[in-house]
């Protein structure tokens, strides 16, 4: 991921439960790790938008999104993705394999 000319390498999963959509503009919106998400941005980043959301074991979520320069995925023949939609999740990604999630239908 590239933002700013800042990058990160992390590793991802595809998750057909993410429907999340930005409520403006009806785009996907893929969850972060806050942790990741501090390697990546220096600073809050004043354009970043508030998406709600529910999921199991929390009804009334917010999470805060950004657009991300571009996401870069190898596995996938190095195809680019630019101004996706990232939201930074409030609690730590729990699983060992990745640290995003990706909403499905950003391919």
């Amino acid at each position: 991921m590239v933002y700013e000319s800042d990058a990160v390498q992390t590793s991802f999963g595809i998750d057909t439960g993410n429907r999340l959509r930005d409520p403006v503009s009806g785009e996907p919106v893929n969850i972060l790790d806050p942790e990741i998400a501090e390697c990546l941005l220096k600073e809050e980043i004043p354009q970043m938008r508030e998406i709600a959301y529910h999921s199991i074991g929390k009804e009334n979520g917010v999470m805060k999104a950004f657009r991300i320069e571009r996401m870069i995925f190898p596995e996938k023949e190095n195809m680019v993705i630019k101004n996706g939609l990232v939201a930074v999740s409030e609690e730590k990604i729990l699983c060992e394999d990745c640290r995003m999630i990706l909403n499905p239908d950003i391919f």
